[in-house]
């Protein structure tokens, strides 16, 4: 996935991209069909930090990739919900584990959360 494939993205499209970035990830229908952006986002930290980073690498990848593209679009909503994914994924016990495939501006909105003193660089 290249920033280019989401240079539009917003709040009402983000699910949608994320879908097709992500096919793995299978939210809740409802909350898809209602465009329900903050609970899909929720599922979807539980979906990645769910994964094994030694299994299902390619797609921990992609998931943080997508993030990462996401957090470089200018919308003020999109930022937004990726300052609480970001906010959420901090509070998990496991995040270490996933450090590795995390890029600068991910792991920076995570240092900016309560809990994100737990990342090492």
């Amino acid at each position: 996935m290249r920033a280019d494939d989401i240079r539009d993205l917003t709040l009402q499209t983000i699910v949608a991209e994320l879908l097709h970035g992500v096919p793995e990830f299978r939210p809740d229908r409802t909350d898809i069909r209602d465009n329900i952006t903050y609970l899909v986002f929720n599922d979807l930290v539980e979906f990645v930090l769910g994964l094994r980073p030694d299994a299902d690498e390619s797609t921990i990848q992609r998931v943080f990739s997508f993030l990462e593209q996401a957090s470089e679009r200018p919308d003020k909503e999109v930022q937004m919900l990726l300052r609480d994914v970001a906010w959420a994924m901090a509070a998990h016990s496991n995040l270490t584990e996933f450090e590795r495939f995390m890029g600068p501006n991910v792991r920076k909105l995570i240092r900016q959360s309560p809990a994100g003193g737990v990342l090492k660089r």
